[in-house]
């Protein structure tokens, strides 16, 4: 065998060497985060968790904000979103949620895959929205959509 194939196989072998290490520690550091997550929510009524959801921004900081993957949780208090790298959290609480949309684009970032949207009013009481790539984006809008509802008859 020629020096040069030998070369190329170590490289090729090296490179996929660096990439399974490199996926397993981001699979490692999910798992613990997620956790993590769970533990900080053991006495609330968790409604749903998505340890794959990847984040497409906030309405109201721009459209130069960096999408990533965390985990989703919902109670019947609050959405809950914790990225992975870099850490970042963004709670919406229920009562301040104003609508749920199925969508395909977000902040000029579009996906064959429908998003998730959320409009709410964020905490200095105006109009902002956030959305995520899901496996079940039907199953989250309903259960949403049934917060918001369940949370007006109570308020009436």
């Amino acid at each position: 065998m020629k020096p040069i194939i030998i070369i190329i196989i170590l490289l090729v072998a090296g490179i996929l060497a660096v990439w399974f290490f490199v996926f397993a520690s981001i699979k490692k550091e999910l798992e613990k985060r997620s956790q993590e997550v769970l533990q900080r929510f053991r006495d609330k009524k968790v409604l749903g968790v998505s340890a794959e959801a990847n984040f497409f921004g906030q309405e109201s900081r721009g459209m130069k904000q960096i999408r990533g993957n965390g985990i989703l949780i919902l109670t019947d208090e609050e959405l809950y979103f914790q990225m992975l790298f870099p850490k970042k959290e963004l709670t919406i609480l229920v009562n301040s949620i104003i609508g749920v949309e199925s969508t395909r684009s977000f902040l000029g970032k579009t996906k064959v895959h429908p998003l998730l949207k959320v409009d709410f009013k964020n905490d200095k009481d105006e109009a902002d929205s956030a959305a995520w790539l899901l496996k079940d984006v039907d199953k989250w809008k309903q259960g949403l959509e049934q917060l918001i509802n369940k949370q007006q008859e109570e308020t009436k």
